[in-house]
């Protein structure tokens, strides 16, 4: 998807059709982008049962390397009502933007792993919790 916007008063936007989500849960968008100028503005919008827009998260991409490919991420909490979320790029509408954007992902972030127990004691030379599997030595 290309987004070309030559006005620093108008902006470009195309929003996303709404995907499902879960309230009080975490989602990352990533999206590789190719800016050849200017500074692209990611949001996260959520709505609520009724398609009512309850919130939405907003990051803009100002010093982003330009004029080679990379991965720009915005983070953000499911509201308190969430159902469905829509994401959007834009050209922000401040200054002139040429960028390009492919491989939209949107990821529910899962917490880390429970503490694994590395920090207790060994107890026959082992951790605890954990099962050796491929080699007599080691673990």
């Amino acid at each position: 998807m290309a987004g070309f916007d030559a006005s620093t008063t108008w902006a470009v936007y195309l929003r996303s059709d709404k995907f499902p989500v879960v309230q009080g849960q975490t989602y990352r968008l990533a999206v590789d982008t190719y800016i050849e100028s200017g500074a692209p503005v990611m949001i996260i919008y959520f709505y609520d049962v009724n398609g009512t827009q309850l919130t939405s998260v907003t990051d803009g991409y100002y010093g982003t390397p330009s004029e080679r490919w990379t991965s720009i991420y915005l983070e953000a909490v499911a509201p308190e009502g969430a159902v469905s979320a829509a994401v959007m790029p834009h050209s922000n509408g401040v200054g002139t933007c040429s960028a390009y954007f492919d491989d939209f992902r949107i990821e529910q972030i899962v917490g880390p792993v429970a503490n694994a127990g590395f920090e207790k004691p060994l107890v026959s030379g082992k951790s605890q919790n954990w099962t050796q599997v491929f080699s007599t030595t080691g673990i």
